[in-house]
């Protein structure tokens, strides 16, 4: 199901999964002596409510800013610039009455940069880089598959693969006119990177983002699928 926009119980019941699963709340070493242990509950648990409560508002903004309006056209092949930026689609899978997953199909130029949650940082970051670095315009926006998650009850069901072949076949079909699909992947995830390959994702390595402050990010590995219009009379 593609989800509604917010407000819905969907929207909310989403970023809550999205922060528990891709969070990491604060622990206690069980090292702790019990007085230690005593001391540093309550900053703990204070801690851990505010983190909780900050990403909770950052995943849930990001989102509410990135999602398609009501109603909103699917995007033509190659928007020109700022056209795209509120064009997300959240594409949920459901089971016994709950949320399994999600996987969210935006737009982003096929430049290798991974993008933040608010796209006007996004714009922000390009302007800075073809500031200090002069480089050409990126090439017109493509479909990016990002923020793929399947609750840790649900793996092993074949989830993830469910939601990444309803996201390519929108991006193909339902959007129309564009000829590939991006995304990134931690090289070190090799569960994850098994899935897209096994989709026909390949690496992308003659396009790399290294404006010279990436730090670790530099790392994660690009990959596209590309779509073969000659074989459908495209």
């Amino acid at each position: 199901s593609l989800l509604p926009p917010p407000p819905s119980p969907l929207f909310d019941e989403l970023v809550s999964a999205t922060v528990s699963t891709f969070g990491a709340p604060l622990s206690l070493s069980p090292d702790l002596s019990k007085l230690e242990a005593a001391l540093l509950a309550a900053p703990a648990n204070l801690w851990g409510a505010y983190s909780d409560s900050v990403a909770r508002g950052e995943v849930g903004w990001g989102l509410a800013g990135r999602l398609a309006p009501p109603g909103a056209p699917p995007p033509a092949a190659g928007p020109p610039a700022g056209d795209w930026d509120r064009t997300s689609l959240l594409i949920c899978a459901r089971g016994a009455g709950s949320l399994a997953g999600s996987v969210e199909l935006r737009l982003q130029p096929p430049d290798a940069k991974i993008p933040f949650s608010f796209p006007l940082l996004d714009s922000l970051e390009r302007s800075l880089s073809s500031f200090a670095f002069p480089a050409p315009p990126p090439p017109p926006p493509q479909p990016y598959l990002c923020n793929l998650f399947v609750l840790p009850a649900r793996r092993g069901e074949g989830v993830a693969r469910h939601l990444v072949r309803a996201a390519l076949a929108v991006a193909e079909h339902a959007w129309g006119g564009f000829d590939a699909v991006y995304l990134h992947v931690d090289p070190k995830n090799k569960p994850a990177v098994g899935l897209y390959e096994g989709e026909g994702f390949g690496r992308v390595e003659e396009v790399e983002w290294r404006p010279g402050w990436e730090g670790g990010a530099g790392d994660i590995a690009y990959y596209v699928k590309r779509f073969d219009r000659d074989e459908e009379g495209d």
